[in-house]
């Protein structure tokens, strides 16, 4: 664990521990695919791991949180439903989240001969 609740809450979070673990997984486990587990191998996590880890858990509950299932837009007059593709929102978060992975964790990210972490 990059952040533990007790962090998470010092830094501002208001989550219960119960939604914080189950979305600081899933946050870590992104990080973890990025830096391909080089994190994993620290004895101290750096402040800027945990800053990032907040970022991303606060992401991924404002996805959350705004998902709609899938729903668009909606019209009354002539009842109209459109629908989003269902990668739209997963891909924009999916480019916040690397973002973020790059600005805070570049690093311990480098994966390869251009120096970019990710696609």
């Amino acid at each position: 664990m990059y952040l533990t609740h007790e962090e998470y809450k010092e830094k501002g979070g208001c989550m219960t521990s119960s939604a914080f673990l189950i979305l600081e997984s899933r946050a870590r486990k992104k990080l973890d695919l990025y830096t391909q587990n080089r994190l994993q191998k620290l004895t101290e996590i750096p402040e800027d791991i945990k800053t990032l880890m907040l970022l991303l858990v606060g992401k991924l509950k404002s996805h959350e949180e705004r998902d709609t299932g899938g729903i668009s837009s909606v019209s009354n007059d002539g009842y109209a439903v459109s629908y989003e593709k269902g990668t739209e929102a997963e891909d924009a978060l999916e480019s916040v989240m690397l973002s973020l992975i790059r600005e805070y964790a570049a690093p311990w990210c480098f994966r390869g001969i251009d120096g970019r972490c990710g696609g």
